[in-house]
This record gives structure tokens, C-alpha cells and sequence, in this order.
């Protein structure tokens, strides 16, 4: 197996520190050089099949960091909804702060990165984890990539290392690095072997 993981291009909500959840926000200019010179680096992969397979999350940010990689490699894009961001449910497009004056004492006793499924109407750790298990399993003897969001691919770095929640939700997603997962190991290309299996 081998699976590659981008994260979509910092967004506007990004820069607020919104939560953007089921939400969408565009792509910062920013956000689309991070995904072209990520690009750039991906392209000069060895031995990727022609084309390749890129599952994309339905939201509209990875839908358009998906066709910034369109126009560096040839790409069969498969919209996959199991790849979508959690939802915070009635908090998403939020901040901390806005939620902490809204729904006081909401998020009491949360870690710092487990915070996302405190909200009451959102989705549940168990159900995330669910979806992207059963997506990994059907894409287990392929060469694909995966274009998604920062908590999907520490739920999918997770699952594939057999972490604990509390080891892979600090688990950073780089919006300027492409994930290899291959071998037992996950690699952020450009940033070095992370160890996360030494966690």
C-alpha cells in the first residue's frame, strides 16, 4: 500500500483560526503557493501511476487544492465523502473564544486537542475513525492519494500507526508537506521522517 495525504492550502478561515468543519472558506493566495510548490516537489515522485488516483473530501478547499495537483500530474479525481472534515456541528465556522462565550463551560476539562468533539451536535471521535478506516481497507493494495483536512489526516496517520486518540490528535498536518504512508512509517516530504510510530 502506499498512500499519499495532502491537506488542502491555508484558507481565509484558517487565518481567523475559525473552525471550518462541514463549512467552507476559499483558499488564501497564500494557501495556493503552498499547494503549488508542494506540487512541484510531489510531481518529481517516482513511480506514480498514470494516472493516479486522488480520492478528494467534497468540500470545496480540498476540491481546489485537488485541481492545483491536476495541473501538475495526471490525476483520476474520485470525490469521496468519507474524507470530508469533522463537523463541529453548530460550531463550525467558529473560533475557541466565540464558542467559549456561546456555549459557556462547554468546553471544560477538554485537551488542547480534543477540544473538536466537545461540541453537542457534532461528530464523534468513533464515527470519524470509522469512515476512514473502512476507506483505508478498500484502498489497502493500491497506490492512491488522499486530499482532505488536518484532523482527517491525523485520524488516518492514527488508524494506519495503531496510535492512541490522545497520540494522534497532536499529531501536526503541515499545509506545505505531502504525507507518504508506506512501509509502517509516514513521511512529511520536505520535512523528514516523522516518527510517529515512536510516539
Amino acid at each position: 500500500m502506499m498512500v499519499y495525504f495532502f491537506r488542502h492550502g491555508e484558507t481565509e478561515w484558517n487565518k481567523e483560526h475559525r473552525y471550518q468543519g462541514a463549512k467552507n472558506s476559499p483558499l488564501t493566495a497564500y494557501g495556493k503557493s503552498q499547494i503549488e510548490l508542494v506540487c512541484s516537489i510531489f510531481e518529481k515522485e517516482p513511480d506514480l501511476p498514470k494516472p493516479l488516483k486522488v480520492y478528494v473530501s467534497p468540500l470545496e478547499r480540498a476540491v481546489e487544492t485537488a485541481e492545483i495537483l491536476a495541473r501538475h500530474i495526471d490525476i483520476d479525481l474520485i470525490p469521496e465523502d468519507r474524507l470530508r472534515e469533522v463537523s463541529l456541528g453548530s460550531w463550525d465556522g467558529m473560533t475557541q473564544d466565540e464558542i467559549r462565550v456561546q456555549y459557556p463551560h462547554a468546553l471544560d476539562g477538554a485537551k488542547p486537542y480534543n477540544w473538536y468533539f466537545k461540541s453537542p451536535d457534532g461528530e464523534n471521535l468513533v464515527s470519524a475513525k470509522r469512515r476512514i478506516a473502512t476507506w483505508l481497507s478498500e484502498v489497502s493494495n493500491q497506490t492512491v492519494c488522499a486530499v482532505a483536512h488536518g484532523l482527517i489526516g491525523r485520524v488516518l496517520i492514527g488508524i494506519y500507526l495503531g496510535l492512541s486518540d490522545d497520540e494522534f490528535l497532536k499529531v501536526a498536518i503541515a499545509q506545505d508537506a505531502f504525507y507518504k504512508i508506506h512501509g509502517g512509517k509516514v513521511y512529511a516530504i520536505g520535512k523528514g521522517v516523522l516518527n510517529f510510530d515512536e510516539a
